[in-house]
């Protein structure tokens, strides 16, 4: 290879990694969120056992905002992402606004020694088989879903998110609701439409 090759490649690899040091510093919010087929349609209702107790947890729409965060122990992100997640749900704790946690791809054990670190300040279910993650279409972590009061999924952000964004989000949700949120639970459709005896509907 000719030197004079080797210095086109050089400043090829400068100028592409300038370009994503750009993006990185000076990318818009907008450019965090994803498109998924589920934008606008009813939830995927899920059941899973709780992380720490086993408990099983049917998670679907019950007039509350929902925020399901798909997070793993090995993802570096994820160690920042998770205590602010746990942060804004006691923040939110007063309102209709309900935050879940979904492990992807990751070993129960491992999964709780990540919590002892983070903290447990959301409720966190453990999908085993990765069934959940398949249904939200989850590639990598961490995924975050918002999803209204209603049951239907409003966005889908695809790394980490900030507090500015939770709280848009959350804000916007909540603006769109009644005054009044309704805790009657509505009846998921489907082959998923009713939990498992004993489980906990959040």
């Amino acid at each position: 290879m000719t030197r004079r090759r080797v210095g086109i490649l050089v400043a090829v690899a400068v100028l592409v990694g300038l370009g994503l040091a750009a993006w990185t510093v000076f990318g818009t919010e907008a450019s965090r969120f994803a498109d998924s087929p589920l934008i606008g349609r009813p939830m995927p209702v899920f059941t899973l056992p709780d992380v720490d107790t086993g408990q099983a947890t049917a998670v679907g729409p019950d007039g509350q905002v929902l925020v399901v965060n798909f997070w793993a122990p090995w993802c570096v992100p994820c160690q920042t992402e998770h205590p602010l997640l746990n942060r804004l749900a006691q923040a939110y704790a007063g309102q209709p606004v309900r935050f879940v946690g979904v492990t992807y791809d990751s070993r129960l054990a491992d999964s709780t020694a990540f919590l002892d670190q983070a903290g447990r300040g959301i409720h966190n279910l453990n999908d085993a088989d990765g069934r959940v993650s398949v249904d939200y279409g989850v590639v990598g972590v961490p995924e975050t879903f918002f999803i209204g009061a209603d049951g239907r999924v409003a966005a889908r952000v695809i790394g980490p998110v900030d507090e500015a964004l939770v709280r848009q989000q959350l804000d916007r949700l909540l603006a769109a609701t009644t005054q009044k949120v309704s805790r009657t639970q509505l009846t998921p459709s489907g082959s998923n439409s009713s939990s498992p005896s004993g489980a906990l509907w959040m």
